[in-house]
């Protein structure tokens, strides 16, 4: 029988919604809601060797922070002080923390098909100076890495942990912009170019460096982004506006900065390396090429790359 009170006849009883009509209520589609234990970056790709990469990243972080924390302990115990004996006697001006006797680690990512050989110089000079304990490993993006560089970074005969001041950790691995250096991976942000790990080791053979002779050391930086920004990642214009002012600069000097060789000279021979024009290039250059190729770090580099 049809309603014949007046008013609304759809219910008995009207009542405003809780909600605003144009509010969307997100409804819950699982019982119990965790984090994802890999991180964000690993859920949202498909590729599973994209996240085995990844998660292995993350394996290789947490080992340099164990490692980290059992040189530490040695510290704590006094284990880890190296003793005067195992302190080569022509060793530069020690940095603060490795005169406290605290092991001091590195670790870098290079890739492969892209050797920095200012790296290469470099760790000839750290091992000179400093008790280097020089470890590699190889990541799972890189497919092939040849013997003759997978064992330039490697002591050989391993002695205890405390011996050594220095921990250099090479993982050969893709990379998209240059070598990668991290000091305590799990505190500190990379270092990421060439030239800019050159600066740091440098700064690691030399503590007073900068305030030595800070016009030279200016003018080291400036041929430093040279290097970078011009040659290495600059147009072939750019390239041989930088050939013609190696070739002026030659005119007059021997090296780039001073009357010796220096950390530009490191740099911007391993630039002209790794381009491959070391043949068609002016007389000057050319000169000044040959001046590094005689120096043993320099030739001994280009030996182990082969």
């Amino acid at each position: 029988m049809a309603s014949t009170m007046n008013g609304p006849t759809c219910s008995m009883y009207f009542m405003k919604s809780y909600y605003k009509t144009h509010e969307s209520i997100e409804m819950p589609t699982l019982m119990y809601k965790t984090p994802f234990y890999y991180g964000e970056h690993v859920k949202k790709s498909g590729d599973p060797l994209e996240g085995l990469e990844t998660r292995q990243d993350e394996v290789l972080k947490r080992l340099g922070v164990l490692q980290s924390r059992v040189g530490q302990l040695q510290e704590k115990y006094s284990i880890s002080t190296c003793s005067s004996s195992s302190i080569p006697s022509n060793s530069a001006v020690v940095p603060t923390d490795m005169e406290k006797g605290k092991f001091h680690d590195i670790v870098v990512y290079l890739d492969p098909s892209s050797i920095p050989y200012s790296l290469l110089v470099l760790y000839e000079d750290l091992r000179k100076r400093f008790n280097v304990l020089a470890t590699t490993h190889v990541h799972s993006s890189v497919l092939d890495v040849p013997d003759n560089l997978i064992n330039i970074f490697n002591n050989g005969e391993v002695k205890s942990r405390k011996d050594y001041q220095i921990g250099l950790t090479v993982i050969w691995k893709k990379v998209t912009n240059g070598a990668v250096l991290m000091v305590d991976p799990y505190k500190q942000s990379a270092i990421e170019g060439e030239v800019n790990i050159a600066r740091y080791l440098q700064r690691l053979l030399n503590s007073q460096y900068d305030s030595q002779d800070i016009i030279e050391a200016t003018q080291i930086d400036e041929w430093l982004d040279t290097a970078q920004i011009q040659y290495l990642d600059g147009s072939n214009k750019e390239r041989a506006a930088v050939l013609r002012s190696l070739n002026a600069r030659f005119g007059k000097n021997i090296w780039l900065v001073g009357d010796k060789c220096s950390l530009a000279d490191i740099t911007m021979w391993s630039a002209l390396q790794q381009s491959g024009q070391v043949t068609d290039i002016p007389a000057n250059v050319k000169k000044w090429l040959t001046a590094c190729n005689s120096e043993p770090g320099f030739s001994s580099a280009l030996k182990l790359v082969g």
